[in-house]
């Protein structure tokens, strides 16, 4: 637990898990910029920013991607160098695939 929550309006919530601690180079936690670099994809074929990433500022490997939408989440991807891990390597560009359980 901990961190901050998504906002009222949000639809669904994706839980990104990194392996690893994850901030920006120098440790401080993401903003903004890295919040919408993060794409989440659509079975529909749409990709967008999320509206939000909650789950920030306790220090953890998780991110929530607050979506503004209750389609079905097909995948998630990151571009490379903008996160590092408690040794400052940088992340790889990231493209992960999701499927909905019960489908």
């Amino acid at each position: 637990g901990g961190g901050n929550g998504c906002p009222l309006r949000t639809r669904q919530v994706v839980r990104v898990t990194w392996n690893g601690g994850i901030t920006k180079p120098g440790g401080d936690e993401i903003d903004d910029v890295e919040g919408q670099a993060y794409r989440v994809h659509f079975e529909s074929g749409v990709q967008t920013a999320p509206l939000a990433v909650a789950d920030l500022g306790d220090g953890d490997n998780n991110h929530e991607l607050c979506l503004e939408s209750d389609a079905p989440v097909s995948g998630v991807s990151f571009p490379a160098g903008l996160l590092t891990d408690p040794r400052e390597d940088a992340n790889p560009a990231t493209t992960v695939a999701l499927s909905a359980s019960g489908r």
